[in-house]
């Protein structure tokens, strides 16, 4: 598959430079907008000290303030962070304190914004500390290993005591093994679920029940509503998915599955011999010579499955096990209510086929999105050196565009991207290319930062996730429209 390359990153990158050598106030290290831009935070610096102002009220002084310690709720209600004292770190959060300690790690809040825990060391062990009470000491709480449940109701994490790895659910121990890892709730809420080792031996533990004995267990999927579970497991040497218990056929390789937005159903793309197919609900689809990785979507009511394949030469994208027309490459397909949308390419002209009617032609086409309703679509284009947002078929001249950054109301009566102004040395949100938002330089690059340490370089300039709710959020507040679910809660301070 022909993946869209261009110039344009370099572009990003030299626009965030330049912006930076022009600089903010000298002594403000960072600023930033609460999950639902609602609120204004600012790291400050003085000499010897620093500290946060939160909309315009001051934190007290600190020696230092953990640059990748700043957590907003989910909610925008609360934020927490970590600073270092004489008598050493201590946590802030709902307007307490806890600690001091001697060394703190990552916050996270539960997906409702009412609670959040962190680990902390004293001496040379280590605690979880949930809403500002202690749970028990460790040699190591195992690094990104505290999870809350989806309800916010239940927490687990990972530790390491006395030369053994467990997992601790609700300050439960669970037993003891040699390695854990996918610890994760159900989507209910109502139970807890890990991958686990003993010597060679491999494990899924379903609340700290041993319930199947594998070779080797490659992946552990959890379905986002109630209880539903899948792994890729060598079971006599040949690899199957394992389906809430139900084995698939074995087949030479496996991708991990994926689970539709009610759980209901779930897909994967597997190798035979030399060919591909897409395993849906055990329904096996034709065979392909490719199948581009990632490329499996469900729309948001479970009712469709696209993906993109090529036979021979030639690329399609799939729909419902319907080939779609054949292309020199195509981009993974976007799907909403029962709209579909993906970038093709012929004799070096790129355009957008939305629901199989090709659209105008350009020598660069990107971020295509579709409306909740399924009927609009938007994407980014150039020709000839100018730059569109291209609104059912209808193009838009902009000002250089961030990739990925492209948002559509529900009703697809408005859109809005994230604009760099190389002249005018700023970035800003623009709404329908009317209105302008401004986005803070620091705020941008910090976003970045989180987005490519958890997606890769490459994967965060291309669909930049952050920065797209951001704009999401914008577009929402700008048109009055409910805005989107808030991310989990974040850490965007700018490492130093």
């Amino acid at each position: 598959m022909v993946q869209v390359r261009s110039r344009k990153y370099a572009a990003i990158l030299s626009i965030a430079f330049c912006f930076a050598l022009a600089g903010c106030a000298p002594l403000r290290l960072w600023v930033g907008k609460s999950p639902d831009r609602e609120h204004l935070a600012e790291l400050w610096s003085e000499p010897g000290v620093q500290y946060l102002r939160i909309d315009g009220r001051d934190s007290p002084k600190f020696s230092d303030i953990g640059t990748r310690g700043l957590s907003w709720s989910p909610d925008s209600s609360s934020v927490a962070f970590a600073a270092n004292t004489s008598a050493g770190w201590v946590v802030s959060a709902k307007g307490k304190f806890s600690g001091p300690w001697v060394g703190i790690g990552e916050i996270v809040w539960s997906p409702d914004g009412k609670h959040f825990a962190y680990s902390a060391q004293e001496r040379q062990f280590w605690t979880v500390v949930t809403d500002f009470r202690m749970g028990s000491y460790y040699d190591e709480i195992k690094a990104q290993s505290i999870v809350f449940s989806p309800n916010g109701s239940r927490i687990g994490y990972v530790v390491e005591d006395a030369r053994s790895i467990r997992a601790v659910v609700d300050e439960r121990k669970g037993p003891k093994f040699d390695g854990i890892g996918h610890f994760n709730f159900s989507g209910d809420s109502r139970h807890h679920i890990y991958l686990a080792r003993r010597g060679d031996a491999a494990f899924l533990v379903i609340d700290d029940k041993i319930t199947h004995h594998y070779n080797s267990i490659a992946d552990l999927v959890v379905a986002p509503t109630g209880f539903h579970w899948a792994i890729l497991a060598l079971v006599d040497s040949e690899w199957r998915a394992i389906i809430d218990g139900a084995q698939s056929p074995p087949f030479r390789a496996i991708s991990s599955p994926v689970f539709s937005p009610n759980g209901k159903r779930v897909a994967y793309y597997a190798q035979r011999g030399e060919k591909r197919l897409v395993v849906n609900d055990f329904h096996e689809s034709a065979l392909y010579d490719e199948i581009a990785p990632f490329s499996l979507v469900f729309d948001a009511k479970s009712r469709h499955l696209a993906f993109a394949a090529r036979r021979d030469k030639l690329w399609r994208v799939v729909l419902n096990d319907v080939e779609g027309a054949e292309y020199e490459s195509v981009s993974n397909p976007v799907v909403a209510g029962d709209a579909s949308a993906y970038i093709a390419t012929r004799a070096k002209e790129k355009f957008v086929v939305f629901n199989g009617v090709e659209g105008p032609r350009y020598g660069w086409v990107d971020n295509v999105v579709i409306s909740a309703d399924g009927k609009h679509h938007a994407y980014f284009a150039s020709k000839s050196a100018e730059m569109f947002v291209v609104v059912d078929s209808v193009p838009k001249r902009i000002k250089f565009a961030v990739s990925g950054t492209l948002a559509v109301s529900p009703d697809g009566s408005h859109w809005a991207c994230l604009i760099g102004d190389e002249t005018r040395r700023k970035f800003y949100v623009t709404i329908d290319g009317e209105r302008e938002v401004k986005v803070e330089l620091q705020e941008w690059l910090g976003a970045m930062s989180v987005d490519m340490q958890r997606m890769g370089i490459m994967a965060a300039l291309e669909q930049p996730t952050l920065i797209r709710r951001w704009v999401e959020i914008e577009l929402a507040r700008a048109t009055r429209i409910n805005p989107p679910a808030s991310l989990p809660s974040t850490s965007p301070l700018t490492p130093r």
